[in-house]
């Protein structure tokens, strides 16, 4: 989710001239990165994927994110991380086989504590039931949003306009489209060039009223 990840750019930004209690800024080598931010956003978007049906695992794929960040040689917090040869924590992975293991991003305490106001705000139970079944906060990116973008509001539009615009962001979300029964009827390649034209047809259905 771009939330975490803008989240963490602005208090970046916020306390750029701000020491931390190691003596550093945030930012810098071996401190809280874009790339580092990047990261982090991109698995916090991964759990919400991974979870869409529960609030609970969220909640704890999140907790494992945070505590794993909070690693480091001195301070190992990988007891959320899942074990075996396959998992995607090197201390656990190296635990597994037995190899010896160095964390390669030893991040300071100082950091994971000013990120956790983020990691705190984003993982309220309250905002995580918002995303439970692929929900989105985002008005921009909601169902209703695409659809009325499709078909005009300056007339009223009957059931056979709001079908196409249903149709039509089928189309733009999906690389594949099925009709009411479920049946595979084309591909985005393959219609994508209909496109124009069932835009015209529901012109043509909300101004004749069809």
């Amino acid at each position: 989710m771009k939330r975490m990840g803008s989240k963490l750019r602005k208090l970046k930004e916020k306390m750029k001239e701000q020491l931390l209690s190691d003596g550093k800024c945030l930012s810098g080598k071996n401190h809280l990165t874009d790339s580092r931010i990047d990261k982090i956003q991109n698995y916090y978007g991964l759990d919400f994927r991974r979870n869409l049906n529960s609030v609970h695992a969220m909640l704890q794929d999140i907790l494992v994110i945070f505590m794993h960040k909070l690693s480091n040689d001195e301070n190992p917090q990988h007891g959320f991380c899942p074990i075996g040869e396959d998992s995607w924590s090197g201390f656990k992975k190296a635990e597994a086989t037995g190899s010896a293991y160095k964390n390669k991003h030893n991040r300071p305490l100082a950091v994971v504590e000013a990120m956790s106001a983020v990691f705190k705000d984003l993982f309220h139970p309250n905002l995580l039931k918002k995303c439970v079944h692929a929900n989105t906060q985002n008005p921009n990116k909601s169902v209703n949003n695409v659809i009325w973008s499709r078909v005009t509001k300056a007339t009223f539009a009957q059931i056979k306009a709001l079908t196409l615009g249903h149709i039509l962001n089928s189309l733009s979300s999906s690389d594949e489209f099925y009709d009411s029964d479920c049946i595979r009827c084309g591909t985005k390649n393959t219609i994508k060039n209909h496109d124009s034209s069932l835009t015209s047809q529901m012109k043509s259905v909300c101004s004749t009223g069809l």
